[in-house]
């Protein structure tokens, strides 16, 4: 058996022993992470194969904003070092003691990270970063003074200029729904969406926190045009519409 089928036999199973686990949860954002998984997995599968270069068993891995736990679950059946930070981990307590999971509690907007300088060689931090709403620029500041010098940064997050976004600006409709994204504050406990980002304003943030990108692609995983056939032929001959963008940069 050729070693790419074994890691991918692996990974299937993983995934669904991860489904099984979310099944069984009996927290109060089952539901919401049971179609947070559901809506997922390619992502999740898109962004190990964007990063897994960058990482090896050695690595000390930090993920910020860990729930649904999901990356943080597949990461650690996979072998790796991972510990988490999140806003309110207790919300998903008795899978990440179930799991056997290290995330600790800690606001990446308001909180020191609890952890020393130059420590960890890989960060991750996908779709959080769109989150973010009182101060993005001391939140990267902060994930980079807990980075080794030349560990990684995986940053991910949706793309402002997506296809989506045009056809809501266009109806007149604006971007996104701020009452949604603000209601989701009662109901899962985190905030939604503030604002998502152009690539270019991604690199600048990037560049002021001392971080140098040295991967970077679009993307698109989910297929929001009506058909499969439909998302590949606008991705392809309209790339700047893909909906979502993967950055790796190193801290210089």
């Amino acid at each position: 058996m050729s070693t790419v089928r074994m890691v991918k036999e692996e990974l299937n199973h993983i995934f669904n022993t991860l489904l099984e686990e979310v099944k069984m949860d009996n927290s109060s954002i089952k539901e919401w992470s049971l179609k947070y998984f559901e809506s997922s997995q390619n992502r999740y599968k898109v962004e190990l194969d964007f990063f897994e270069e960058y990482l090896s068993k050695e690595s000390r891995i930090l993920e910020i904003g860990s729930l649904p736990c999901h990356m943080h679950y597949i990461l650690k059946r996979l072998g790796y070092n991972i510990e988490g930070i999140d806003i309110y981990p207790e919300r998903m307590k008795d899978f990440i003691i179930k799991n056997d999971l290290s995330i600790k509690k800690g606001d990446i907007e308001q909180d020191l990270l609890p952890y020393e300088d130059n420590i960890f060689d890989f960060v991750l931090f996908s779709e959080v970063f769109e989150h973010l709403r009182v101060n993005p620029i001391a939140s990267m500041n902060e994930i980079c003074r807990v980075m080794k010098p030349m560990g990684y940064l995986f940053l991910a997050t949706p793309n402002f200029y997506s296809l989506r976004n045009i056809k809501s600006i266009l109806k007149g409709k604006g971007y996104g729904d701020p009452y949604a994204e603000y209601s989701k504050l009662s109901k899962i406990g985190h905030m939604g969406h503030v604002r998502e980002y152009s690539s270019n304003q991604v690199r600048d943030f990037l560049k002021h926190s001392n971080l140098q990108i040295v991967k970077f692609k679009k993307t698109t995983y989910y297929h929001y045009y009506g058909s499969k056939a439909l998302s590949v032929f606008l991705n392809l001959v309209l790339p700047f519409i893909k909906e979502h963008q993967l950055f790796i940069a190193q801290k210089r």
